[in-house]
């Protein structure tokens, strides 16, 4: 009777630790959704959240149905391997695959926006768009995470060390991140830390232990409601009165994140990735006043390098005051006097017409980079906000009789970046670009047609469209002929270089509105923000052109053939009003060196050397990559460790062909199992005397490790092959040995033991 209650209490036991195995399951998989939460922090909007979601919540499912179906190491790393990178190239890269298939152009593009992000890393300063290589980065660590998490929470049963990568990953977010929502990213992460570590100790305690009094359901409920209630308790403590404690709202005392380093650099994010933003958001709001001569287009710099991302750029900026350096064209040029009052442009850049050839600064301290005809505020200032100042600028005056002269070559101080295309641009857009432009033969021909083609077969549009302007987005602009600035001067850029024309793309605003009451003055607001490409034609210089339907530079029309237009001038049919509501960015969309991260500014010392940056020191780049090489060498010892042991054990299994056989590699399993709780087999003592000196140590194990010795010594002393069900009784007698050691070890000891090279050395 005794025995049948025993049993019925094992049962009960066992039946109420089962059910807390998905619950535990479920809260791992949130503790790695709440440190996926905190990468918000990092980056302006939630566009990178969804995809990091789908695989953190697929992962951990797969990880569990591994589990279940008894796997073995190899098979469930097969299974992450391939799992993960059906789920990256879906959710991240699905217009590089060929029937859904993973291609060389879905690695080709991984790795070249990988490496563009690891580029841009150490420049780049938080909250920044999202970058597609930002976002594989980010995938593939939220991939590592839920597997070596499930596998010590589930396979190890070590409940803290399976929080740890993703504790890592919510530290780093927490490191690198912007100010904004700490508290509510954190409380999320603590609460989903306790409620795992709550349920998967208790899950573990139901196995090991038992309750007093028989009452185990009852003790089980009782923990769960005690230590949520706990747990819940210290959560909420912590985030009323954590930001509340002294000092917690002071100044960091190692502020990183300053960027104002004093060396003369700065930090800043692409013009071209902010168009959107005023377009939609600010759409109304004035950025800046411009009295002219005559209306132009305020252009605020020019983006001459593409990675496949993003365009961006980079200078040496001088001081600029007075007569400017460099000039635009050696055709025809008009005087164009401006004065400039910006209010709101929340940006480094002072706006002029191109190309600047004279600036009186008045009292805002500006510089100039002749290279992109690019005037910035010194790096004193925050923003040119509130800054006042004049400009003369010489505005090419040309026509098509200007422009049509074949063959004159470039000049040789021309940069030959200005034609480069990334690797693994392509090929198919490099042909549709020849195709387009085949009937011109000479670099004005081609250009103009191609600026043609664009107007003539694509519909303006900012409603439907995502932000983006990398390889991505230009494979989506072509498929569906729908887009805003962005992509038509972006796209029309890459398409230029592929016909071998130097170009780079110009981003600024059209004239805006005139003022009623005086005609010279030029309201300038978001809806106007505006970009274009240019390009290079010899002997004439940097010639703008038009690609977007819907908008015209003034004074061009005499070779581009396009009248002068801009939004809300009679648009035509073609343009689609703008939404109240902003779409998620596209992850192309990136910070960069004006563009990348960082512009290298010429003080009167001399050049900045190189590798200075101006958002501090560059240490959290190499903690990130520290942080990242460790999570990754424990990742791989941990799985080489675990495959040399279940190697080992398939090896000898497979080799015992007859019954003693097997009773010997039953034995040696079972010896080393109790050699984890106490002394390892000596040489010279026999079965039944490691089973006697490994007794006192072994408990509950020290039984079916003395059957196993006495079976063990039979079979090598009985003369003949012992019956084929000894050899199953040994195996059965092995597992159990093992089962009762695993039962005795705490958590560390698991870990310490899966992770220990030693056994594999000893014969």
């Amino acid at each position: 009777m005794t025995a049948a209650v025993s049993s019925a209490r094992h049962r009960a036991r066992e039946r109420a630790t089962e059910l807390l195995v998905v619950p535990a399951e479920v809260a791992l998989a949130g503790v790695t959704l709440a440190a996926v939460v905190g990468l918000s922090r990092l980056f302006e909007d939630a566009s990178f959240l969804a995809p990091l979601v789908v695989l953190a919540v697929v992962g951990h499912a797969a990880a569990a149905a591994c589990r279940r179906a008894g796997l073995s190491p190899p098979a469930v790393a097969g299974v992450a391997t391939v799992v993960g990178g059906l789920l990256a190239t879906w959710l991240l890269l699905p217009s590089t695959t060929w029937n859904g298939l993973p291609t060389l152009e879905t690695l080709d593009v991984a790795l070249t926006d990988i490496g563009s992000a690891y580029r841009r890393f150490g420049q780049v300063v938080a909250p920044a768009p999202v970058e597609e290589g930002f976002v594989l980065a980010c995938a593939g660590a939220v991939w590592l995470v839920v597997w070596f998490s499930d596998w010590a929470a589930f396979r190890l049963g070590a409940t803290i060390e399976a929080t740890l990568p993703a504790g890592a990953f919510f530290l780093l977010g927490g490191l690198l991140g912007a100010p904004g929502h700490r508290v509510s990213t954190t409380l999320l992460f603590a609460a989903m830390l306790c409620a795992f570590v709550l349920l998967h100790r208790t899950n573990r305690q139901g196995r090991s232990a038992s309750w007093v009094g028989g009452g185990e359901g009852s003790g089980t409920r009782a923990l769960l409601l005690t230590g949520g209630g706990l747990a819940l308790l210290a959560a909420c403590s912590g985030a009323l009165v954590g930001p509340a404690l002294p000092g917690a709202r002071d100044a960091a005392i190692v502020d990183w994140r300053n960027r104002s380093g004093g060396d003369g650099t700065r930090v800043t994010v692409s013009p071209l990735v902010d168009i959107r933003k005023r377009l939609v958001e600010q759409s109304d709001a004035e950025v800046f006043t411009v009295r002219s001569t005559s209306r132009e287009y305020w252009r605020l710099t020019s983006l001459e390098t593409f990675d496949g991302t993003v365009w961006s750029s980079g200078g040496s900026f001088a001081e600029a005051d007075g007569d400017l350096p460099g000039r635009s064209t050696v055709g025809k040029s008009r005087l164009v006097v401006q004065q400039f009052d910006v209010s709101k442009l929340a940006a480094i850049w002072a706006p002029a017409a191109f190309h600047p050839a004279a600036v009186d600064p008045g009292e805002a301290p500006l510089r100039w980079d002749r290279d992109s005809a690019t005037l910035i505020i010194d790096s004193d200032l925050e923003d040119s906000d509130g800054i006042a100042y004049e400009v003369v600028s010489e505005v090419p005056d040309l026509t098509r009789v200007d422009l049509e002269r074949p063959g004159v070559p470039l000049p040789d101080d021309l940069d030959p970046g200005l034609t480069e295309l990334p690797p693994g641009f392509p090929a198919d857009i490099r042909e549709l670009a020849r195709q387009i432009t085949a009937p011109a033969s000479i670099p004005y021909g081609k250009a103009l047609l191609l600026q043609d083609w664009f107007r003539d077969n694509f519909t303006y549009d900012l409603a439907s469209v995502s932000a983006g302007h990398g390889q991505n987005a230009i494979r989506a602009f072509l498929d569906s002929r729908r887009g805003y600035c962005e992509q038509f001067a972006g796209t029309y850029a890459a398409m230029a270089r592929a016909l071998g024309i130097p170009s780079r793309v110009a981003v600024g605003f059209t004239p805006g509105e005139v003022d009623p009451t005086d005609p010279d003055l030029y309201r300038v607001r978001g809806k106007n923000a505006h970009a274009w490409p240019e390009v290079y034609i010899a002997p004439v210089g940097w010639v703008p052109f038009e690609p977007t339907p819907g908008r015209g530079r003034p004074g061009a029309e005499g070779y581009t053939g396009v009248p002068e237009e801009q939004a809300g001038e009679a648009p035509g049919p073609s343009v689609t009003t703008a939404p109240t509501t902003v779409p998620a960015a596209d992850p192309g969309a990136a910070p960069s060196t004006l563009g990348g991260g960082r512009l290298e500014l010429e003080s009167e010392a001399g050049p900045v050397q190189p590798g200075h940056t101006g958002g501090g020191p560059s240490w959290p780049r190499w903690v990130l990559a520290g942080l990242v090489a460790l999570l990754l060498a424990g990742v791989v010892y941990a799985a080489l460790v675990g495959l040399a042991r279940w190697g080992r054990r398939r090896l000898r299994r497979s080799r015992a062909r007859s019954a003693e056989e097997r009773i010997h590699v039953a034995w040696l399993e079972g010896a080393e199992s109790a050699a984890t709780l106490g002394p390892a087999v000596q040489p010279s003592e026999t079965h039944t005397e490691f089973a006697e000196r490994a007794r006192p140590d072994l408990g509950e194990a020290a039984p079916p490790l003395a059957d196993l010795a006495e079976l063990a010594t039979v079979a090598v002393w009985s003369g003949g092959d012992p019956p084929p069900d000894q050899a199953d009784e040994a195996s059965r007698l092995s597992g159990e040995v093992g089962e009762h050691v695993r039962h005795q070890l705490d958590r560390r000891q698991r870990v310490v033991t899966a992770l220990d090279p030693r056994p594999l050395l000893r014969r």
